[in-house]
Formats: C-alpha cells, structure tokens, sequence
C-alpha cells in the first residue's frame, strides 16, 4: 500500500472519529443531568473567581440539536444586604452557540435574550458601590484581573431595568455585534473596560429613533463613572465623539466634552421642538455638555449650521449658514 493510501486512511479515520465524538457530545453527553450538573458548578464557581459575586439559578436545560441554553431564575448578588435587591437578576436567560470548528471546541455566540433582567447598582455616601471584588491574585504582577468576556451577534433584554439607588431605568433594547469586556484594577481599586456594538435600538424611545452605533471605554470608580473616550454614530453619517465623567452620588450628572458632527437626514421628524428640520443640512457642535442635575441640560461651545431648512407652520426658513 503505498503512502498516499495510507495518509487518505488515516485521515478518514480521524474524520469518522471526530463526527463519532460530535454526535456522542451533542445528543448523549449535552442532554445528561451529569453534564448539566457539572456546568452549574462550573458557571458558580467560575463567577465567584472571576468577580467575587454569588450566582445561583433555579434551572438550566440544554436542547443539543439547536445549541441552545436556558438559564430560570438567575440571582447574582453583590456586596448589597441579603434583604436588598440584588446587584442583577432575571427571569430567564436563553443563548444561542454556533459552532464554528469541533476539532478546536470553537463556538460563537449567535444570540442572547434576557427576560425580565434588573441590575440595580447602589451607591453610598462615601461612594462604595455594592459591586464586588473578585478574589485577591495569588501573583503579586497580577493586579489587572479580567471579570467579563462577552461577544454576541445579537443581545436583547425585554422588560428589563435598571436601577440606581432607588431611581428606575428601563432597559428594554436590541443590539447587534456587542462586544463587551470587564476586568478590575487592584492597583487603583477600580473597575474598567470597553463596550463596542453594531446597531442598538433602545425600545423606550419612540420607534422614530434610529438604531444608533457606539464604542467607549469606561472606567468605573468610587462614586463616578469616568468616559476617557466614546463614539456614537448614526444611520445616516451622524458623529458623535468625546470625553467625560458621570457622577452617581448625590445625584446623577453627565459631564461630557464632545464634538458632533450632527446631519439634518438624522434628526428630522425625530426632535420634540415646535419647529420642523428638513432633511439637508449639518449641524456642528463643539463644547461642553452638562446632563442632569438642577438642569435637565446645558451647553457651553460654537454651534455652527449650514444648509438646513426650518419649517414653522406654513413657514419656511432657510438657513444657509450660521
């Protein structure tokens, strides 16, 4: 037999014994309570080790054929009192995998839905939030720890809220290519990361909104949310760039340096002012930016128009530059 014939069978061999291994996986081992009580275990005491947090669920099941999870009755808990709302919580979690290679166990995230999810973030006096700490690194060098890794193709939340202090949010909302990344700093006892995404449409605002793109990285430390940089675009070209902090305690302020670059065929029909835009034009906006507070906004920079047309009733006016 010559060498070509052998390496043909050895390959088929090994083909034969990787699809034998997938089939045994997905529809013998998946399925068993051996393997869903096994990942309980894991995902608790992987949470614990990455964030210092006590996840329990109150069921898993795993369907084989369509590599599909779901999670009832989620509690993760924090640093808050027991007799406290718990730092999140959720009535079900379903995930979707697509495998991409067995040979590597390589799979991706095809979807993510959260039914009913809260995240309460509670912030004291002094600052201290109930976000736990993970565990403390055996390695001295080992003072960046990574808490979260997360890329989905689609991530949704319904009914869901978030709360700040005893303030509601909700969170009802649909994004696309999420890429979110979560570690802590023991050297400056903070928490950072970054969050990129393709569209994300957020429900609570009326249907006329567009699905909007975003990146930042954040950094979230005693009291404050620091902003060193983000970016939010729009369907039609708008831009959005800047810095900036969010102070929690006592009240919530957004201060933010930005630069926006903002195109009439993005805002028309879509601002709450007694004046219609017209869907040519840009507008530009170079300043400071003041969210929250005794004022439920102000500005502070040059605000540049060019090519816009306002409607006031039957009125038109243009605006050719200003």
């Amino acid at each position: 037999m010559s060498w070509r014939r052998v390496l043909v069978s050895i390959a088929g061999l090994l083909g034969i014994a990787i699809v034998v291994s997938m089939v045994v996986f997905l529809f013998v081992v998946l399925p068993s309570e051996w393997f869903r009580e096994r990942l309980r275990q894991t995902l608790i005491s992987r949470a614990y080790a990455a964030t210092g947090g006590k996840l329990t669920f109150q069921s898993l099941t795993i369907d084989p054929r369509r590599l599909e999870f779901r999670i009832s009755g989620i509690v993760f808990r924090g640093t808050e009192p027991i007799d406290h709302r718990p730092l999140f919580s959720a009535e079900r979690l379903e995930l979707k995998l697509r495998l991409v290679s067995w040979v590597r166990r390589d799979f991706n995230v095809e979807w993510i839905r959260l039914e009913k999810p809260e995240f309460s973030l509670q912030v004291a006096e002094d600052g201290t939030t109930n976000l736990p700490r993970p565990p403390r690194p055996v390695a001295r060098q080992d003072v960046i720890q990574i808490l979260l890794r997360l890329a989905a193709r689609r991530f949704e939340t319904q009914k869901g809220a978030f709360y700040l202090n005893d303030r509601r949010f909700d969170l009802d909302l649909e994004a696309r290519e999420l890429v979110v990344q979560a570690r802590y700093d023991w050297k400056s006892n903070a928490y950072w990361g970054e969050v990129r995404s393709g569209p994300v449409r957020l429900m609570a605002l009326k249907s006329s909104w567009p699905a909007i793109a975003l990146s930042a990285r954040w950094q979230l430390r005693q009291g404050a949310i620091d902003l060193p940089a983000f970016l939010v675009k729009l369907p039609a070209g708008s831009q959005i760039t800047g810095q900036g902090t969010v102070a929690l305690y006592p009240s919530t302020v957004a201060r933010m340096n930005v630069s926006a670059r903002l195109l009439a065929r993005d805002l028309a029909g879509r601002l709450q002012f007694p004046y219609r835009l017209g869907d040519r034009g840009e507008i530009d906006y170079q300043g400071s930016v003041i969210l929250g507070g005794e004022e439920r906004y102000q500005l502070a920079g040059s605000l540049a128009a060019q090519d816009l047309r306002i409607q006031a009733g039957q009125l038109q006016i243009p605006v050719a530059r200003a």
